[in-house]
């Protein structure tokens, strides 16, 4: 290769490599982050007697031991979450005719983009010609998310329904 040639491509390299690479560690404000996030408990009972999804952040242990006098969930002792490095989401799929129906973490990580987690789930049901228990239920997922900065939280399904979004504090 001759020297011009080689002075191109050496220039060409020392030009566009900090472009490509950036720095190491910074993110642009954009860029997709990601939190840790994992089952607490779950549950086909869980007291939510209206049709609707919703989505609650319980924010410290008095709310927690309190959604789960209200739904029945147990959690062991030694598996509760830690307040200070952990959020406690409780997502109730709506009161349902049958048995049958869950909810269960699709991804065991939450996308955060623009400041706003994703996080999604399966919304199951019994397929059409199951033969359920006629009674009602109301199936529920307490989940445990790492803390990370973001302003609110999306809860989607499979099919990309929004299930419930609820506005996170720091």
């Amino acid at each position: 290769m001759t020297y011009i040639r080689q002075t191109l491509l050496l220039t060409a390299c020392v030009a566009i490599l900090p472009a490509l690479g950036g720095c190491p560690g910074a993110l642009p404000e954009n860029a997709s982050q990601a939190a840790q996030v994992r089952v607490l408990a779950s549950g086909a009972h869980c007291g939510h007697d209206e049709a609707t999804p919703r989505v609650h952040i319980l924010r410290d242990a008095t709310a927690l031991q309190q959604a789960l006098d209200h739904t029945g969930l147990r959690v062991e002792n030694n598996a509760r979450p830690d307040f200070d490095d952990e959020r406690v989401i409780l997502i109730h799929q709506g009161q349902k005719p049958t048995l049958g129906y869950s909810l269960e973490l699709a991804d065991n990580s939450v996308r955060i983009l623009n400041q706003v987690g994703r996080l999604q789930v399966l919304n199951r049901e019994p397929p059409a010609d199951a033969i359920v228990a006629q009674a009602l239920s109301s199936p529920c997922l307490l989940l445990v998310m790492e803390r990370r900065p973001m302003e609110s939280l999306q809860v989607k399904d499979q099919h990309d329904t929004l299930l419930g979004e609820s506005a996170l504090k720091p």
